[in-house]
């Protein structure tokens, strides 16, 4: 058997939506989407960030539940399942590859943020000094070893974080905008940076874009596809509206969206850290179970071999992290983010061309597996409808987002990464059928 299928989850293993709401809420409160949030604050009105953030709310619930419920008719990771229109080296080169970097990379990232700044609040709090540099490789290696645990562990512990983000955020906002003489500033609030719409949609979409395909590292655990996207809806339901529509009060009452500084000005550093610590934690989960099956696929190991994977992307990350070298590319890890979400579009693509009958090609099945709720077809090597349609939708995505700014970047390179395979199936099956 393909060592990718053995990544499938046992029908036994199978849970409800609850595990993929908590996850998928616990990814979204985090500071970066707060900062997020703070941009729709300073550049819109209130309504306006309501409206853009409805709108993103609702592309990038189409776009995850869509991945999700994917992942769960197959049972198998999105990255797994792109061997369907990448082609299985295509799928070990591209996705693979770009989220075991990633995924590293943004988890570095995330490790030197917390260590920073629990060495800041050591010192302050409890009058302890903490090097950053230790403190990194201290919550860097708890992220790491707590993503070892697989999906039963991550659920239990986003069932503690997600709740505690949720409240304490809920909680600052109250507090901010009703309770003290910063809430005012809201009635006579004018924007300071104006936005379209258009780009505010687009930094809503672009927060969560890649989250939207890794969706299906733990979609594949539903029971069935309805509990994926439900799971999702409801995780996205709430942390959503919470975490941009709170940024953007935080920015305009309190003058800044960085929850962690407004709550030590209120009062209260220890529950400012704590939000620190869970949100960089329940970040770092994901970024180290992912990059974990990134890395098996990237290497072509079994599932067995999952915790090395994980155990490589939390060492990896911890050490750029204390190393300090990573702020210098953090562009790069952004850019390479933003080619991610085409996969959608592929996958999306191979399931239309499906439909449509223009699945698959004579000679180009390597292996061909049923599972509960639909067959998966993995194809040898490269197909390169799906290589040039994913190119395409990455160059699409790249070229509105600079050149020529238009709709939403991220949405148009899943949009043209569809249509170019869908076009390039139904142009290349006569001629392979021949």
């Amino acid at each position: 058997m393909n060592r990718m299928f053995s990544f499938k989850v046992k029908e036994q293993d199978r849970q409800g939506w609850g595990g993929i709401a908590v996850i998928t809420a616990g990814q979204l409160l985090c500071i970066p989407a707060l900062m997020v949030g703070g941009i729709l604050g300073e550049g819109l009105s209130l309504g306006g960030a309501i409206f853009s953030t409805a709108v993103g709310g609702l592309m990038l619930l189409f776009c995850a539940g869509f991945t999700g419920m994917q992942s769960s008719a197959s049972g198998l990771p999105a990255i797994v399942i792109c061997a369907e229109g990448l082609g299985v080296r295509g799928a070990r080169c591209i996705p693979a590859g770009l989220i075991t970097i990633t995924s590293a990379g943004w988890f570095g990232v995330q490790a030197a943020i917390c260590g920073a700044s629990f060495s800041v609040m050591a010192a302050d709090v409890l009058g302890i000094a903490v090097p950053a540099w230790g403190a990194t490789i201290f919550w860097g290696l708890v992220m790491g070893f707590s993503a070892l645990y697989g999906y039963r562990g991550l659920r239990h512990l986003y069932y503690v974080m997600a709740p505690v983000l949720f409240f304490v955020l809920v909680f600052t906002v109250i507090r901010v905008v009703f309770f003290s003489e910063a809430g005012p500033a809201l009635s006579v609030w004018r924007p300071v940076k104006p936005l379209s719409y258009v780009t505010a949609v687009s930094l809503v979409v672009g927060d969560w874009a890649m989250g939207a395909f890794t969706v299906g590292d733990y979609c594949r655990y539903a029971k069935k596809p309805g509990d994926a996207v439900l799971g999702v809806f409801i995780g996205l339901i709430f942390a959503l509206p919470a975490v941009f529509l709170g940024g953007a009060l935080l920015r305009i009452a309190a003058g800044n969206a960085d929850i962690t500084v407004i709550l030590s000005r209120m009062g209260f550093p220890a529950v400012s850290l704590i939000f620190l610590i869970f949100a960089s934690w329940s970040l770092n989960m994901m970024n180290a179970y992912s990059g974990g099956i990134a890395v098996s696929v990237l290497l072509g190991l079994p599932k067995k071999r999952l915790k090395l994977g994980t155990l490589l992307t939390g060492i990896t990350g911890t050490a750029l992290g204390a190393a300090g070298i990573l702020p210098r590319f953090t562009d790069f890890l952004s850019l390479l983010s933003s080619f991610v979400p085409p996969l959608i579009g592929v996958l999306a693509g191979v399931k239309i061309a499906s439909i449509l009958g223009r699945g698959e090609n004579a000679g180009d099945i390597l292996i061909h597996e049923k599972s509960a709720e639909e067959d998966i077809s993995m194809r040898s090597g490269f197909h390169v409808p799906g290589i040039v349609a994913y190119a395409l939708g990455v160059f699409t995505a790249w070229i509105t987002t600079s050149a020529v700014p238009f709709f939403i970047p991220p949405l148009n390179g899943i949009i043209t990464a569809a249509l170019v395979y869908i076009v390039l199936k139904k142009l290349l099956l006569p001629a392979a059928s021949r």
